[in-house]
């Protein structure tokens, strides 16, 4: 009997109890113990009874006994908001007079008939603003993928484009082996044709010096007859005719038919051997430009078989070169055979329009060039561009003004401040993205930036969020010259961003 009494005692003072701010999951711990007691949540050791729950005075030092006053500053109220989302608000914000529909639509944290429930009006209005988001995200992840797909195109490209220089450098490596090995062969050929023409320009000067040395034998031997000459016209002149003597009457008449049968033109042997020595030099200039043009040909012979025409080429000038020199001596008026030397000469002309070491030169330049251009391939195709290499794809810029200053960026590129009077401050150089699992978005880092006066070089954190449209709709500055950016674009839209209606 006094047990049943007790149990009904229990469930009298239960029923007296306000159960106010208590979710319906959390009901079952605000229960009676059999002597109509209660234990304080996060402190069992203290002790209250059941009906000081929620009696507006604070009981426990975590406050769980007043879930429905505001009695205790650390407790929580729990708002249904039937119809909609449940949630909790402070417990001092309880019936305080202020209708807290963003947290409790249903007003059941202020006395009945305070607050009017707008938890329906809330919902239609959760419910087209969901839409309008859901939209957004999806409108962003079609454009997202549409950049991801022309990322895939871009990157194809540079990798065929590595490929095509990649077999274009080694098709010029082996040419370029050939033309040495070529240049090897031709070499061998260039010392038998040197040595030949060295042989055969030292006979010239040889015949050139005894040339010169006979012109000067003969210049003495004439001048001492023009002496005699003189002696005999002396003689002619000044002998007595009176005097009959046979022989000097003979010489001097010999002398005065042998006046009248010379002509009186005088030789001059200076003039002569000027002439000489001009010819020597002209010839010996065409023979070095014969060897000149003999050097640079592309042979594909071999040297047995270049031999004999160099050979009979050298002596066909030669002989030329003698047959002139004597013609000219002996004053014979033969026009020099220079179709014959010139149509020998023509035979041995390249018939490139370069010689082999302008194709070596040209084709290292070319490698040069290809080299460097499939380092910056490399690299190119090394940087790292985000997920799906989306950022090859979004190379564009976009200026906009926040505050004081004009803002440029370009995302893959560099980010700037620029001033009312258009001057520009570099921010810094696209370095990396990476995904911060904080602020669950993708952050793009720009370092390398100018420097600040009286401290350090610039900085920027670009914070990617889900939008159709780049665009720049924050810029603040939580450190000194490290400049934190909110840029909305298709690149922050994730699948997961895609809000569910329960």
């Amino acid at each position: 009997m006094h047990t049943l009494l007790i149990l009904l005692l229990s469930l009298r003072t239960a029923s007296a109890v306000s159960l106010r701010g208590i979710s319906p999951e959390n009901l079952h711990l605000y229960e009676p113990d059999p002597n109509g007691n209660w234990r304080c949540l996060n402190n069992p050791e203290i002790v209250i009874p059941y009906d000081r729950i929620n009696d507006d005075y604070c009981d426990c030092p975590d406050g769980s006994d007043e879930p429905g006053t505001n009695a205790c500053f650390s407790s929580q109220f729990f708002c249904l908001n039937e119809g909609f989302k449940s949630n909790y608000i402070p417990s001092w914000k309880v019936d305080d007079g202020v209708c807290d529909y963003d947290v409790c639509c249903d007003g059941s944290d202020e006395p009945e008939g305070v607050c009017e429930n707008k938890c329906e009006q809330l919902r239609k209005e959760w419910l087209e603003n969901v839409q309008i988001h859901n939209r957004n995200i999806q409108r962003g992840l079609i454009l997202k993928n549409k950049l991801i797909d022309h990322a895939k195109v871009i990157k194809e490209d540079l990798n065929r484009e590595y490929h095509e220089i990649e077999s274009d450098i080694d098709e010029l490596q082996s040419f370029l082996e050939e033309l040495e090995t070529e240049k090897k062969s031709m070499d061998k050929n260039a010392v038998f044709i040197m040595d030949k023409f060295k042989n055969v320009e030292g006979k010239l000067d040889e015949t050139e010096i005894k040339l010169a040395n006979s012109l000067s034998q003969m210049k003495e031997y004439i001048e001492k007859l023009e002496s005699l000459e003189k002696v005999l016209q002396k003689m002619n002149n000044e002998y007595n005719h009176n005097f009959n003597d046979p022989a000097v009457k003979s010489a001097a008449q010999e002398y005065l038919n042998f006046a009248a049968s010379v002509d009186n033109t005088r030789i001059n042997f200076n003039d002569i051997i000027i002439k000489i020595k001009g010819e020597f030099d002209s010839t010996k200039l065409e023979i070095s430009n014969l060897r000149d043009s003999i050097l640079e040909l592309k042979s594909e012979k071999k040297q047995s078989e270049l031999e004999p025409t160099v050979i009979d080429h050298i002596m066909d000038v030669l002989g030329t070169v003698c047959k002139e020199i004597v013609e000219g001596f002996l004053g014979i008026n033969t026009e020099t055979n220079l179709e014959t030397v010139e149509k020998g000469s023509s035979n041995l002309q390249k018939k490139s329009d370069s010689s082999i070491d302008d194709q070596i030169s040209e084709v290292q330049s070319t490698l040069k060039s290809k080299r460097s251009k499939l380092n910056q391939l490399n690299d190119e195709l090394s940087k790292n561009y985000g997920p799906d290499d989306i950022l090859r794809a979004m190379a564009e810029c976009v200026t906009s003004h926040i505050g004081d200053y004009d803002y440029k960026l370009c995302l893959t590129s560099t980010v700037e401040q620029i001033n009312s009077d258009g001057r520009s401050t570099r921010i810094g150089r696209f370095e990396n993205i990476q995904y911060s699992q904080e602020k669950k978005n993708y952050e793009l880092l720009f370092t390398g930036g100018e420097k600040c006066w009286n401290g350090p070089y610039r900085e920027a954190v670009v914070d990617i969020v889900c939008g159709d449209k780049l665009g720049i709709k924050l810029v603040t500055e939580p450190e000194k010259c490290v400049y934190q950016f909110k840029v909305v674009s298709p690149l922050g839209c994730f699948e997961e961003d895609i809000l569910t209606i329960e």
